[in-house]
């Protein structure tokens, strides 16, 4: 799980971004709400809003709470491209994850792609490159 700090709501969050959390799970504490601290506080719960301006969060066990860090949505996973997707990439412009520099694949044989010379297979294009929008290099695994 990813943390985001700006995903943590206080008593200061807008009544509206509030209400758009109630009844989702997440992590309540008094203290402001960290990585660390996430991992050792009482596990995730329902939150309800209260009247309390200073401890605006209840959970589903009836105690309130200053912050409350709703549970993110899950990140999509991806897999790598088949031999026969591999070929449907030949001409596609991709960057490096690591310098955004940016290159076409040329070629594509027998599950290997071609990118300025360098032969990927398919789980090295997926951990290394990515399309100049950010999209990984690989299919989103649906269930």
């Amino acid at each position: 799980m990813k943390f985001d700090m700006e995903k943590v709501l206080h008593p200061f969050t807008p009544d509206e971004e509030k209400k758009e959390w109630e009844g989702k799970q997440g992590w309540f504490n008094d203290n402001i709400i960290s990585r660390e601290s996430i991992q050792n506080i009482m596990p995730k719960k329902q939150m309800n809003l209260t009247e309390d301006i200073n401890f605006p969060y209840r959970s589903e066990t009836g105690l309130t709470f200053r912050y409350f860090y709703p549970v993110p949505e899950p990140e999509p996973e991806y897999r790598s491209y088949t031999d026969d997707e591999m070929t449907e990439l030949v001409g596609k412009v991709v960057k490096r994850k690591t310098n955004s520099s940016r290159a076409i694949i040329t070629t594509s044989w027998m599950g290997v792609v071609t990118i300025g010379g360098t032969a990927f297979d398919a789980k090295d294009l997926l951990e290394t490159y990515e399309y100049p929008d950010g999209s990984p290099c690989g299919v989103e695994i649906t269930e």
